[in-house]
């Protein structure tokens, strides 16, 4: 008698669970475990994929479902942190210093890439004047931040276009000086003034391309059960 109460219950539960949902939920909780290292989740990922899938399974209730889900949701940033920050210790105090140097530059260059992007869509705004000869160096810097901003995520390919757009801003800035008449200032200091532009876009570039090839000895972390 009890076994077959048992299974109208779980009959009458997953009836009234909509169609579709536990499978959904089991795709995103995979999507989430993607933001653990790249170790850890070829240690653990399975084994936390399946344990949520059973713990799903066996939730009777909507507010059962619920409260897994916002339990999973509200652990998932500690836990994630605390992965990293393990994995992080873990590492040679040499590699440490590359990754919190690679972080410092990632977060510099998105601020100043912000500040960029922000003061140039007032220049490029309807009422702004802006000189048909400042066009060249404004498309330059343009395309300069946009490739300092692909540099945060993906260094080598941002760090090649940021060092080329920075060039190209350099060599606009110094004919936009010389075609506007600061040639009496002479050719030498026309070109320092370029280069001085063009300078914080080459280091970004350079620091972008040098850490994509510097990546840190790959270390495990202790199972999270």
């Amino acid at each position: 008698m009890r076994i077959e109460s048992f299974k109208i219950t779980a009959t009458n539960d997953l009836r009234n669970r909509p169609n579709g949902i536990t499978p959904l939920l089991i795709r995103l909780y995979t999507l989430m475990l993607r933001l653990y290292p790249q170790p850890f989740r070829a240690a653990f990922a399975d084994e936390m994929r399946d344990v949520f899938t059973m713990t799903l399974r066996e939730s009777r209730g909507i507010l059962a479902l619920l409260t897994i889900i916002s339990r999973e949701v509200c652990g998932l940033p500690f836990g994630v942190w605390q992965v990293h920050r393990q994995a992080h210790h873990q590492l040679p105090a040499a590699v440490q210093r590359v990754r919190q140097i690679r972080l410092t530059v990632r977060i510099i260059a998105s601020l100043l890439g912000v500040f960029l992007l922000s003061t140039l869509s007032g220049i490029l705004s309807p009422s702004y004047n802006l000189y048909a000869q400042a066009v060249p160096f404004v498309v330059a810097l343009f395309s300069a931040t946009v490739s300092m901003l692909v540099g945060v995520m993906w260094g080598r390919v941002g760090g090649l276009l940021t060092i080329a757009s920075g060039a190209a801003i350099g060599g606009c800035m110094s004919l936009y000086l010389y075609v506007m008449g600061f040639q009496t200032l002479g050719i030498v200091a026309v070109v320092f003034i370029g280069f001085l532009w063009a300078l914080p876009f080459l280091i970004f570039g350079l620091l972008f391309y040098k850490f994509s090839h510097s990546q840190p000895t790959p270390v495990c972390c202790e199972s999270p059960f």
